[in-house]
């Protein structure tokens, strides 16, 4: 892969299926009439879904589909085809729990990767206190749980003296909220103010020291205000600190709690592959959650180069209008271009500076970084820019940034956005 990349990662649960709430039933009879038995159930209503954690998985022995296929494919093919036996006219939706994981990684690439130094400005120390900004009459947002991290990869990590993010230019009550469901978030002096948080979305409490990944996205927090200066942003936490992964189930739940946060862009500067390039049926149905409530999800396409290996959610752009995603850009001879470590791919919308970064990073400094994370981040912010600037929706925003810069007719929208465009 380029640049050094790692294998894109596809995995998934051996003994997890997501079913279709109105097909659980069937299923589960269908299971028990083999002798494939299972140890809980989690149903949820927002998705329509369930997720079913099995205690072994088989087919009958005289079943012959799928060969060769791992025993959870065999077992998703016997279903399909019994329930095709029951009822020609309708396909069983079922899936498997992918692995959310570090799919966009890459490595670093700007050299050396020394120790950062926490950054001072002058006369004072870092930051130690305080809390999230919380809209009058309002608590801190509060998501609950864990989980994925797959975006981007760490240049030369190095704080940069005297680095801070436009002020706001007015009250938060007159900007857009924009959600960021990713890494813990840490307590960074200038972001102090800007953002909802609740229990558990703070770096400061896992125990000892987090690794650098877990400042993903306090970046992306950095960058997304460095576009929409008086955005609020509602922070939630699911990439996990020890292996950066999770499960497609929880990352779809933690996508559908949004829906009544009041955001109306949510940032996904993460993935998962799968190995025939179909869409996990749970994040999907995330999407559609969103879309139906008017957000829209903006995705990094991955770093994973020349490969054109569709990255979820970011591919749903192709039939679900609502989720953009986008790749990463770079300066090259006086022209806008993919970088080497952005997908080439049809499925990618956009492409935004994505090279050699700057924004807020752990609890008092900032440093550069590569990666599509920061480019979609990018993204978010100029979406939430013009919506609150432009006086226009989200969806028109989207239709704004699609169009070449050259043929952009909006007078009230200045050239700052000439490097998001079409790749």
């Amino acid at each position: 892969m380029a640049n050094g990349q790692p294998k894109i990662r596809i995995e998934a649960h051996p003994d997890q299926l997501v079913v279709d709430l109105s097909q659980l039933d069937w299923t589960l009879e269908e299971l028990g009439s083999i002798k494939v038995h299972w140890s809980s159930v989690i149903k949820n209503h927002n998705l329509r879904l369930a997720l079913v954690t099995l205690e072994n998985v088989s087919v009958p022995a005289d079943y012959l589909g799928a060969p060769g296929k791992p025993d959870l494919d065999r077992l998703i093919t016997y279903l399909h085809n019994a329930f095709e036996g029951k009822d020609k006219d309708k396909e069983l939706i079922i899936g498997k729990n992918r692995i959310v994981g570090s799919v966009v990684g890459s490595p670093y690439t700007g050299g050396g990767r020394g120790l950062p130094q926490p950054f001072t400005a002058a006369g004072t120390g870092p930051y130690t206190g305080g809390g999230p900004y919380t809209a009058s009459g309002s608590g801190p947002y509060t998501g609950g749980g864990s989980g994925p991290y797959t975006g981007g990869g760490l240049a030369e990590i190095q704080y940069l003296p005297g680095g801070t993010l436009p002020k706001r230019k007015g009250s938060p009550a007159s900007g857009v909220r924009v959600g960021i469901l990713d890494t813990r978030i840490f307590a960074h002096q200038d972001l102090n103010g800007r953002y909802l948080a609740g229990y558990g979305t703070f770096a400061s409490e896992v125990p000892g020291s987090p690794p650098d990944q877990e400042a993903h996205a306090t970046f992306i927090a950095g960058v997304v205000l460095e576009r929409a200066p008086n955005a609020a942003l509602v922070v939630d936490h699911v990439l996990n600190e020890q292996d950066i992964a999770t499960s497609s189930w929880r990352v779809a739940t933690k996508m559908a709690s949004f829906v009544g946060s009041g955001v109306t862009v949510l940032n996904i500067s993460f993935g998962a592959a799968t190995d025939d390039d179909q869409a996990p049926l749970v994040l999907t149905r995330a999407v559609e959650v969103l879309n139906k409530h008017g957000v829209v999800v903006v995705a990094a396409a991955g770093n994973h180069g020349p490969s054109k290996k569709k990255i979820w959610p970011a591919a749903l752009h192709e039939s679900t209008a609502n989720v953009i995603a986008v790749g990463a850009g770079t300066s090259d001879g006086g022209q806008f271009v993919s970088a080497k470590f952005s997908p080439k791919a049809s499925w990618v919308d956009l492409i935004a500076p994505g090279v050699d970064i700057v924004s807020t990073y752990k609890a008092s400094g900032y440093a550069t970084w590569n990666g599509t994370s920061f480019s979609a981040a990018a993204v978010s912010g100029a979406i939430a820019y013009l919506v609150e600037t432009a006086g226009i929706t989200a969806e028109q925003a989207v239709a704004w940034l699609l169009t070449a810069p050259a043929d952009r007719k909006n007078p009230a929208v200045t050239a700052v956005m000439d490097d998001i465009g079409p790749p």
